[in-house]
């Protein structure tokens, strides 16, 4: 089971990282594997190889750390990661709080109003270098949004590679699984989309009325579809 969700929401964390002039990111290099199982845990991650010889007895394996693929390892890295920074609250309460509060699973996500000295959030895991977005003039990615610093601008892409030309052209009428793709492609955390996210109604509307996953959308929606079409002509949102 995946366990209870005890993680920072995505939300609070990047609206706080708007708050200071002086943005901050960083990740905990391979997070999961930094959890270490317990002996007697370790037959749940178990798992037989034969080298691609059908012919032989296989070979039992057991991961000794957490991995990606099991529904627990975010919950359980998280609990990890909490504790590690519980023992630092008396001698660094500013890394404890970064790391219970301006983090969202793996990504730490901050800012300031001046420049701070950065190597005291290290604590409990190894991270990746942490790096000053707003000091670069390059733009950075914060949570999968793209961010130009030095204009403050988020970008958005909007191409749908899994969605066919004809579809995004107004040359077919979107099927339900189509549709469905185009709403799950656009990553909005924060809202910045909002009224481009009008599709998510679309969808409501479309599943409440039992559609077939392949069947062309009928008329009435296909002609909301066309509206909210000539807005994704647009290759960037800013």
């Amino acid at each position: 089971m995946k366990g209870p969700q005890h993680y920072k929401s995505l939300s609070p964390v990047l609206f706080h990282f708007r708050d200071g002039a002086v943005e901050v990111c960083a990740d905990i290099k391979e997070m999961f594997h930094q959890v270490l199982m317990q002996p007697q845990d370790r037959g749940d991650q178990r798992f037989l190889w034969r080298n691609e010889v059908d012919q032989r007895e296989p070979d039992a394996y057991e991961m000794q750390v957490m991995t990606f693929g099991a529904a627990c390892s975010t919950c359980a890295a998280n609990y990890v990661k909490t504790v590690n920074a519980s023992q630092y609250s008396s001698t660094d309460p500013l890394a404890a709080l970064a790391i219970k509060e301006y983090q969202y699973v793996d990504d730490y996500v901050d800012s300031f109003t001046v420049k701070k000295k950065l190597s005291p959030f290290r604590r409990g895991f190894n991270s990746s270098s942490i790096a000053s977005v707003r000091w670069t003039e390059a733009g950075e990615m914060v949570l999968v949004m793209f961010w130009q610093p030095t204009t403050d601008d988020f970008k958005f892409g909007v191409k749908y590679h899994r969605v066919p030309r004809s579809v995004m052209t107004g040359e077919c009428v979107p099927t339900k699984r189509e549709f469905l793709s185009l709403v799950m492609f656009t990553f909005d955390p924060i809202g910045f989309l909002s009224c481009y996210m009008m599709t998510k109604l679309l969808m409501r509307n479309i599943w409440r009325r039992g559609f077939d996953w392949d069947e062309p959308l009928p008329d009435n929606l296909a002609a909301a579809f066309e509206d909210w079409q000539g807005m994704s002509k647009i290759e960037e949102f800013r």
